[in-house]
């Protein structure tokens, strides 16, 4: 049945008093549970809150600090499989500016020439014949790789893949066209749909 879900993020100003804290949880557990019943027999609808919670002055001093904390503490919730609520902690305040740094970075990538395109033979087992090659994306900043699976997914929630995307398709043919120039290479196509993005393992 399709669900629909629906999400919270709390940053009002509270205290940080344990009395307070428990009495926040009681009202989670009864608003997660009476939101989870469907709203009427008849319809195949549901729906769910994830919470963030961030704690004034503990956490932040202003307004902007406690949104942001939320916000992060909210998608933290959703990653635990929604219907719950977190806490703001340090190590997601760790995370969001590890996040914020990976994405500055990757803004700046193409244009200082830091993607490569790697290409992974496809042979065929019982002749040895070559049959193409499969393109992977590659990311070097620095002196370090990046891990495919930490950039990769930066890449599709800021929508930067859209213009990568593009320079791959280009660079993955020019590669191809110089290979088919080569005496001796037979003709053969790229894997590039999923290859390059959703490959990310490899």
């Amino acid at each position: 049945c399709p669900e629909t879900s629906m999400t919270a993020s709390s940053a009002s100003p509270i205290s940080a008093s344990s009395k307070r804290i428990g009495s926040m949880r009681q009202m989670r557990s009864h608003s997660t549970s009476t939101s989870s019943s469907p709203a009427k027999r008849s319809l195949a609808s549901f729906a769910s809150a994830s919470i963030g919670i961030t704690l004034f002055p503990h956490d932040a001093a202003d307004a902007a600090g406690l949104l942001r904390n939320a916000d992060s503490a909210m998608y933290r919730a959703k990653e635990q499989g929604r219907a719950n609520y977190q806490f703001f902690t340090a190590e997601l305040n760790r995370r969001a500016q590890q996040r914020h740094v990976l994405e500055s970075s990757l803004r700046g990538a193409h244009v200082r020439g830091e993607y490569v395109l790697h290409f992974q033979p496809q042979v065929c087992l019982n002749s040895g014949r070559l049959l193409g090659a499969e393109a992977l994306l590659r990311w070097r900043h620095g002196e370090r790789w990046v891990p495919p699976s930490e950039f990769i997914c930066v890449l599709e929630e800021t929508g930067l893949i859209v213009d990568l995307g593009r320079w791959v398709l280009r660079a993955a043919m020019q590669q191809v066209a110089e290979w088919q120039r080569t005496p001796g290479v037979p003709p053969f196509a790229p894997a590039l749909c999923n290859a390059i993005f959703a490959a990310t393992g490899k």
